[in-house]
């Protein structure tokens, strides 16, 4: 449905590769859960941030959300 209004589907709570590749193969345009990471210290999450490599562009990519301490999305 939120792709037929032209939204962005978020998808949270994601635990699993299977769910990953459900979600991919629905159209889902962003995720978030365990699967992908577990709660860190903001320190951690710093030092995350300033060691992350992007990857390479693909044909077909998804964009996982990272929440920030504050609970708030960063891309």
């Amino acid at each position: 449905m939120g792709k037929a209004l032209s939204l962005t589907v978020v998808a949270e709570g994601v635990e699993t590769v299977e769910q990953m590749n459900f979600l991919k193969e629905h159209s889902c345009n962003e995720m978030q859960g365990f699967y992908f990471s577990k709660p860190i210290e903001p320190e951690q999450f710093a030092d995350l941030l300033r060691e992350h490599v992007p990857s390479p562009p693909s044909e077909k990519q998804y964009s996982p959300i990272v929440m920030n301490p504050a609970n708030r999305p960063l891309h």
